[in-house]
């Protein structure tokens, strides 16, 4: 799989947070992901592990002050 943001905003109905020609190579979680892949955050317990993941792109569930990277926003 190698998709931008912008296309995986498209695929999932989220708002892009940031930079939306990001490439994202494949998916992880957010402690183990590298560059060029994206993770989940909706576990408030793990926000520790913001500041530290290598992970390209988040995929949340509200906007996330302590990431710095690109985010796609989907509420449900």
């Amino acid at each position: 799989m190698e998709k931008d943001l912008r296309e995986l905003a498209g695929i999932i109905r989220g708002e892009i947070i940031g930079e939306g020609n990001v490439l994202i190579t494949g998916t992880n979680s957010i402690d183990t992901a590298s560059a060029g892949e994206i993770s989940f955050f909706f576990a408030t317990r793990l926000r520790d592990l913001l500041a530290k993941t290598m992970a390209s792109a988040l995929i949340v569930s509200a906007p996330e002050e302590g990431y710095k990277g690109p985010q796609i926003v989907v509420p449900d």
